[in-house]
């Protein structure tokens, strides 16, 4: 390799591009703290009956302290929530990122595309903007989730004003989907999300994004190739790699909040 063609490959390798603002990496910290203290506390009501869950209640002080933890944590992500609807509302950037991570026709092109890669039918993968369908599909997952886990969670909580006014089996639906919501949530962090984020060959052992809010530019040319062509004017030919995924290296962190 020349001098030349060295100092430009460590130029690129050096060069970075912003991806998450400061709020939006305070919004998945909080996001993070939340849902570990939620599940420890939470799964093992759930699993009552196991040894696990008895020994967990006992290592967190007892049945009162185990609950008072609870909904502390609930009371934390429901704080998160209203400040992730006020960031939207009063930030452009966030406003407008909010647009790019609606739905769109496009989003259905990006799943065959990446359907016919994976069996074998294409080359190449599709190529994204600033969000993939994968980091969309997390987003709203997210968002959708924390909605239905405070709605049970608040008719659980205030269960004697609920059967006040509604029918018992409403209580009983709440309960059930609290529940398996819980497991469904903790299972795709720890199988989905921390894969396609952190433990996916190019980003293994752990992407830094959530923590600077810098992506390389390396990683934005594999995963946001659309974005960074239209930042940087480089043609399409330089971007399309023909191992691009779809799987960001960045999907929604932040709460999944853009």
């Amino acid at each position: 390799m020349t001098r030349h063609a060295a100092e430009e490959a460590a130029t690129t390798a050096d060069r970075q591009f912003d991806r998450l603002t400061l709020s939006q990496r305070g919004q998945h910290l909080v996001l993070l703290v939340a849902c570990v203290v939620l599940v420890i506390t939470g799964l093992p009501v759930l699993f009552h009956g196991g040894s696990m869950g008895e020994a967990t209640v006992k290592l967190l002080g007892g049945a009162s302290v185990r609950a008072s933890l609870h909904r502390g944590g609930a009371i934390v992500l429901m704080g998160l929530c209203t400040w992730h609807l006020l960031y939207v509302m009063l930030s452009r950037r966030a406003h407008d990122d909010f647009l790019r991570v609606l739905p769109r026709v496009q989003d259905l092109r990006e799943v065959r595309q990446a359907m016919r890669m994976y069996v074998g039918l294409a080359t190449q993968g599709p190529r994204f903007g600033h969000f993939s369908y994968v980091e969309k599909l997390q987003y709203w997952a997210v968002g959708l989730g924390c909605g239905m886990m405070i709605l049970s969670g608040l008719a659980m909580w205030l269960h004697d004003q609920v059967m006040l006014t509604l029918p018992k089996i409403w209580l009983d639906v709440a309960w059930i989907v609290h529940g398996r919501g819980a497991v469904f949530g903790f299972l795709a962090i720890i199988v989905w999300h921390l894969y396609n984020v952190h433990l996916r060959p190019g980003v293994f052992p752990m992407s830094t994004v959530w923590l600077t809010g810098k992506i390389s530019e390396q990683q934005m040319r594999a995963d946001h190739a659309l974005e960074y062509e239209a930042i940087t004017g480089a043609p399409p030919s330089d971007t399309a790699t023909g191992t691009t995924a779809p799987t960001g290296p960045q999907a929604s962190e932040g709460g999944g909040a853009p």
